[in-house]
């Protein structure tokens, strides 16, 4: 599997791992994990956990539901089923990369809406017609630019 940008991922690790990187921005949400052995509810969580986990991704992957719905439903029955808590589901959320999200749907609905997007695009193609090594330092620049 190879991943790319944007993509995201899910890893277990041990305890200091989160003691280590929590205050870094190179993760969006790290929860700290304890398994105790022999408690049955905690093995319930984990399973019920699983099986959340494996139906989101099933619904997203086959197109039944868009992938923000099926997070969305994912978490809300892990909330449901007090498998996590309402407090500690909000406290896990990262402000700052909500905002930026938030902040660029509205830019990229605004370059839309504009026609800013079909022109750039148009002017690329040109480029790409002329040169394929000027498109691609004007891709690489634009988006350092606008990243």
């Amino acid at each position: 599997m190879e991943l790319r940008g944007g993509d995201s991922l899910l890893a277990l690790s041990e305890p200091v791992f989160v003691e280590r990187w929590s205050e870094h921005r190179d993760f969006a949400v790290l929860v700290p994990h304890s398994v105790r052995q022999g408690d049955e509810g905690d093995r319930t969580k984990r399973r019920l956990t699983a099986v959340m986990f494996v139906g989101m991704a099933a619904m997203a992957a086959s197109g039944l539901v868009p992938v923000v719905h099926a997070i969305i439903g994912a978490c809300a029955l892990l909330i449901a089923t007090r498998t996590i808590t309402f407090g500690r589901t909000i406290a896990s959320v990262d402000l700052d990369i909500v905002l930026i999200v938030a902040a660029a749907i509205g830019i990229g609905a605004a370059i839309s809406s504009t026609g800013l997007s079909i022109h750039l695009a148009g002017g690329l193609a040109e480029l790409a017609a002329a040169d394929p090594i000027i498109t691609v330092i004007v891709i690489v620049v634009a988006t350092i630019l606008l990243t």
